[in-house]
C-alpha cells in the first residue's frame, strides 16, 4: 500500500556531504496552528528543503511573515517551500495561507484535503475520488489555490501532490504514502499521512472508516502525519478528534498504528518497554476537551507535548481539562540522574489565558507546571508582546547511537538572538 516519493533528488545527493539538522517550528500565531518542518545545514546556513503545515488565522503578515522572516530568511527562497499542507478547511489553519494568492509565500506542491476538481487548478492526470459528501471545503482557500496556480509568468503554486491526493478506503488511498524530504546524516526525514478524511491507518496496514460520515465537522476529516528521522518520531495531527459532541474518535485508531509501528522501544534506562511511543507531538485541535484523551497521550509515551492557544474567547483553548489530563501523562524514563539540561519531559504552550471564572488556562498550567524543569509557556494576556514560538532540532547524531537525540527550545522573534535552548533530551532505545 504505501509508495514513496523523493523530492527533489538533488537533496539527496547533495545533503549526504554536509551537515543537516531537522528542525520543527511550531510558531506562535495567536488562534490556530502553523508548523515548520526543515531540513537546515549549517555548513551553508540555510534550509534546503522545508515544509509549511497550516498557516494560522491571523493574516499572514501579522505573525506568520514576520516569524519567516526572521528565522529562515527574507529572501524569495525564504518564502519558498517543497510543500505547503492544509490539514482541513477551518480559517484558522487556511487564513495565514492566503498568502500563496500574491506570493508573498510560494510552493513546488501543495497537499490538501481535496474534494474539488483538480484540473481545474492544476494540470496532472491523478485520480482525486469521489470526496465525502459531508465534506465541506473553504471557498476563500480554493479562490487563492486557484489564483496562486494560475499566476503568469510563473505560477506561485506550481502543482497539486500526485502521491497525497485522495483519502479514502480504497487501494488508491493516500494514506500510508510517505514523502521523503531529505536526509540527515544517513537517515531519510519522512512525513508519512496517517489519516484523511476520516479514515485512520491502523495496526497491520489496515485503514480504519469514517465511524460517522455523515458529521460534516471539518475537523473530522483532518489530514494527520507522523514525522520520522531515524529513530525521532513525531506526531502532527491537525484538529483530530478523540471524543464527544460532533467529532469522531481518531485518536484509538492512531495508537494502534503506532504500537503496530513501533514494537520494541524501551526507556534509555533499559527498564521499560514502550510499544506506540513516540518523541513528541503536537497536541490534537489546540488543547481542546474533546481531543488528547489521556489514554492517547499515555498510550505515546511522549517526551515532549507542544500545544498553540489563543485569545478567542469563544474557543478558550487549550482547555484547563486538557491541560490537568497533560499531568497524568508518563513520559520516557531516561535514568534516576539526568545530566545537566537533560530532561524527560517537556509541555510547550505558546498562549495561556484566564478565559472566565471556569476557564482557567493559565491558572490551570501556573497550578501544575510553574517553576518545573522542562516546562516553558508564554502568557498570552500577561504580555501582548511576548508570543512565544517553538523549536525543536534534530541533530545527525540521531540514530547513530542508541538514544533519540534531540533539543527544544523558544523562539521569540522580537530579540536579538530569538532563539534560547531549554532542554535536550535523549528519548529512548532500540
Amino acid at each position: 500500500m504505501k509508495k514513496f516519493i523523493l523530492f527533489p533528488l538533488t537533496y539527496i545527493v547533495i545533503l549526504v556531504a554536509s551537515a543537516q539538522e531537522l528542525h520543527i517550528h511550531h510558531i506562535n500565531v495567536e488562534n490556530g496552528d502553523a508548523t515548520l518542518v526543515g531540513i537546515y545545514d549549517s555548513a551553508l546556513q540555510k534550509y534546503t528543503a522545508k515544509i509549511l503545515i497550516d498557516g494560522g488565522q491571523s493574516p499572514a503578515q501579522k505573525m506568520l511573515l514576520p516569524y519567516i522572516g526572521k528565522m529562515i530568511g527574507s529572501d524569495k527562497a525564504s518564502h519558498h517551500f517543497n510543500y505547503i499542507i492544509l490539514t482541513h478547511y477551518h480559517d484558522d489553519h487556511y487564513n495565514g495561507l492566503l498568502a500563496v494568492q500574491d506570493g508573498r509565500i510560494t510552493a513546488d506542491s501543495i497537499i490538501d484535503p481535496g474534494g474539488y476538481r483538480v484540473s481545474s487548478y492544476f494540470k496532472h492526470t491523478a485520480n482525486a475520488g469521489r470526496r465525502p459528501d459531508s465534506l465541506k471545503r473553504a471557498l476563500a482557500w480554493l479562490a487563492a489555490l486557484k489564483t496562486a496556480s494560475h499566476h503568469l509568468p510563473e505560477p506561485f503554486i506550481k502543482g497539486r501532490s500526485a502521491i497525497m491526493i485522495r483519502f479514502d478506503t480504497t487501494k488508491l488511498t493516500s494514506i500510508g504514502h510517505k514523502i521523503i524530504l531529505g536526509r540527515v546524516g544517513n537517515k531519510n526525514v519522512e512525513l508519512e499521512c496517517i489519516a484523511g478524511w476520516g479514515n485512520t491507518l491502523s495496526a497491520n496496514g489496515q485503514i480504519t472508516p469514517n465511524p460517522a460520515p455523515k458529521k460534516s465537522n471539518a475537523n473530522n476529516f483532518t489530514l494527520a502525519f507522523l514525522l520520522t528521522c531515524g529513530q525521532f518520531r513525531y506526531f502532527i495531527g491537525g484538529d483530530m478528534g478523540g471524543s464527544g459532541g460532533t467529532y469522531i474518535n481518531q485518536e484509538i485508531a492512531v495508537t494502534q498504528f503506532l504500537k503496530n509501528e513501533f514494537t520494541g522501544d524501551s526507556s534509555a534506562a533499559g527498564d521499560t518497554i514502550m510499544s506506540g511511543h513516540v518523541c513528541g507531538f503536537k497536541a490534537n485541535h489546540h488543547g481542546s476537551n474533546n481531543s488528547n484523551t489521556a489514554m492517547f497521550m499515555e498510550e505515546m509515551h511522549p517526551a515532549i507535548v507542544v500545544s498553540s492557544g489563543g485569545d478567542n474567547k469563544g474557543w478558550h483553548l487549550p482547555n484547563p481539562f486538557y491541560i490537568t489530563r497533560l499531568e497524568l501523562v508518563t513520559p520516557p524514563s531516561i535514568s534516576n540522574e539526568l545530566p545537566a539540561g537533560v530532561f524527560n519531559r517537556a509541555v510547550y504552550f505558546t498562549n495561556l489565558y484566564n478565559f472566565s471564572t471556569s476557564f482557567r488556562s493559565l491558572a490551570t498550567a501556573n497550578n501544575l507546571f510553574k517553576n518545573k524543569p522542562g516546562v516553558s509557556y508564554s502568557f498570552g494576556n500577561d504580555s501582548p508582546t511576548r508570543k512565544g514560538s517553538y523549536l525543536l532540532k534534530v541533530t545527525g547524531e540521531n540514530g547513530l547511537g542508541e538514544e533519540s537525540r534531540f533539543e527544544a527550545g523558544r523562539v521569540d522573534i522580537a530579540k536579538t538572538v530569538p532563539y534560547k535552548r531549554l532542554a535536550l533530551f535523549f528519548c529512548h532505545k532500540k
